[in-house]
C-alpha cells in the first residue's frame, strides 16, 4: 500500500493498449498502478516496489506469464503477491498448473475489463486491502468490512 493509502497494481501485458485501459479503470476506483510491458520488465519492476497484486497475461512473447509467476513464488520478496493470471487458454490443465503455483485468480482473456477489475478488487478486498476510496465511501455511509463493493457498473460480493 502506497503513503497516500492506495492499493497499488503491477500489470504486466504486452499489449499497450490493454494496459494502459487496465491502469485507468484500477485508478478510477482508487488503485495505483505501474505498467510492464514484458514479463522481464514486470520482474525488474517488482525489484524496485512493493505491489499489493499483479495482473500478469500469460500470452507475451518473450518470457511467458507462467514463467513470471514461477520466478515471483520463488523469491522471498514476491512469493506471497497475489497473481491474477489473464489468459485465453483456460484448459482445465493450465488451470490445474497456476492453482499449484499459487495463483490468486485467472480470468480469461475475453472477459471484459471489467471482470478483470472486479477480481482484482476481490483480491485486494480479501486481504483487507480495500482501496481507501471505495473504503472511505463504503465507512461514510455505514457499512462495516467485508465489503460488497458496486463499481463501475457491476457487484462485488
Amino acid at each position: 500500500m502506497t503513503k497516500s493509502g492506495w492499493a497499488r497494481a503491477l500489470v504486466i501485458d504486452d499489449d499497450a493498449e490493454v494496459r494502459y485501459f487496465l491502469a485507468a479503470t484500477l485508478a478510477r476506483i482508487g488503485i495505483q498502478s505501474t505498467q510492464a510491458p514484458s514479463g522481464a520488465d514486470g520482474l525488474a519492476k517488482l525489484g524496485e516496489r512493493t505491489y499489493d497484486v499483479v495482473l500478469l497475461d500469460n500470452d507475451m512473447p518473450g518470457m511467458r506469464g507462467v514463467e513470471v509467476l514461477e520466478r515471483m513464488k520463488g523469491a522471498p520478496q514476491t512469493w506471497s503477491i497475489p497473481v491474477i493470471c489473464i489468459s485465453g487458454n483456460v484448459t482445465r490443465g493450465f488451470q490445474t498448473e497456476l492453482q499449484r503455483l499459487g495463483i490468486a485468480d485467472m480470468v480469461p482473456v475475453e472477459d471484459e475489463f471489467r471482470v478483470i477489475v472486479r477480481s482484482a478488487l476481490k483480491v485486494l478486498n480479501g486481504s483487507g486491502r480495500t482501496p481507501p476510496g471505495i473504503a472511505a465511501l463504503l465507512r461514510s455511509a455505514g457499512a462495516e468490512g467485508p465489503y460488497r463493493v458496486d463499481v463501475v457498473g457491476f457487484t462485488l460480493a
